[in-house]
């Protein structure tokens, strides 16, 4: 039996994200987005991205699903919570887009109590 310490799971190259509260723009329905992993020129584009934390994330995550930073601020709250989560490695995924590897237990982390 191999050591799960040592196992690799590899994110996927991209996640789907169906949208509780489709955005209407113009328009153009939008009922899903589609978020990629983050590369380290995208992590150097955050930093240097002017403004407060908030809207830096929003800036991360409207490039990571190739949208503009207007239709992200134009999300319900708990649809952007689910981006949220996945950017952060806390959604459904198996491990976060921006991570390669999980802890080697397979489990997700019990919250701290």
């Amino acid at each position: 039996m191999s050591d799960p310490k040592k196992e690799r799971v590899i994110a996927p190259q991209s996640q789907e994200i169906p949208l509780d509260y489709p955005v209407d723009i113009e328009g153009v329905k939008t009922s899903s987005l589609t978020m990629r992993r983050a590369k380290v020129k995208d992590w150097l584009a955050h930093e240097d991205c002017q403004g407060q934390p908030l809207k830096k994330e929003v800036f991360i995550i409207a490039r990571l699903c190739d949208q503009p930073p207007s239709l992200i601020g134009e999300l319900d709250d708990c649809d952007y919570e689910s981006l949220q989560s996945i950017l952060n490695g806390k959604g459904d995924s198996v491990v976060p887009l921006s991570e390669p590897e999980n802890s080697g237990s397979g489990a997700p982390d019990s919250p701290e109590e």
